[in-house]
């Protein structure tokens, strides 16, 4: 057995990378700074000694108890994308708890991947900066990016609703 989680035993190399789109070296690489990253944030969290109510440790366990579970949590809902149902029932939780825990780790993760220094750079102000980047990266000279419009609830106000209009007739066109 490779990992025993709570809810899901992952039992060799091509299982982990299937189900969290990482092998064992990048996973292993990656669990000692999120373990770091996650310990600092449920530090920060605990209250002072003198201001609690019960000992350190009580109240409802959770339900992702390791540092395993935490990191293949959010690997799998980013690998697979899958609606909270999907992903509360695989993880013996509800839909409420697996979402405001993929919005907590998520951003733990983001934090961790920083510290790794992997984060791709998401805040550009001209397209000088991007082409800059790009040629930095490996002398990209060329960017192609694919897009899906999607619809959207049509707004009130005819300014917001203009800016927002795509051009096309209907959705079947």
């Amino acid at each position: 057995m490779l990992l025993t989680l709570k809810s899901i035993k992952i039992k060799d190399e091509r299982f982990l990378k299937s189900f969290t789109g990482l092998g064992l070296d990048r996973y292993e690489h990656l669990r000692p700074v999120f373990k770091e990253v996650v310990d600092s944030y449920q530090a920060s969290k605990r209250k002072p000694k003198e201001t609690r109510r019960r000992k350190a440790g009580a109240g409802r366990p959770s339900k992702l108890p390791g540092i395993d579970d935490k990191l293949v949590f959010v690997l799998h809902y980013f690998k697979a994308y899958p609606t909270m149902d999907n992903l509360g029932s695989t993880f013996e939780m509800s839909r409420g708890s697996a979402c405001g825990l993929v919005h907590l780790y998520a951003e733990l993760l983001r934090k961790s991947l920083d510290r790794l220094g992997v984060m791709p750079e998401r805040k550009l102000d001209s397209p000088e900066e991007l082409l800059a980047l790009l040629k930095e990266i490996g002398g990209v000279d060329q960017l192609l990016i694919d897009v899906t419009e999607r619809p959207h609830r049509r707004l009130r106000d005819p300014h917001k609703r203009d800016a927002l209009y795509s051009g096309k007739k209907s959705a079947t066109q």
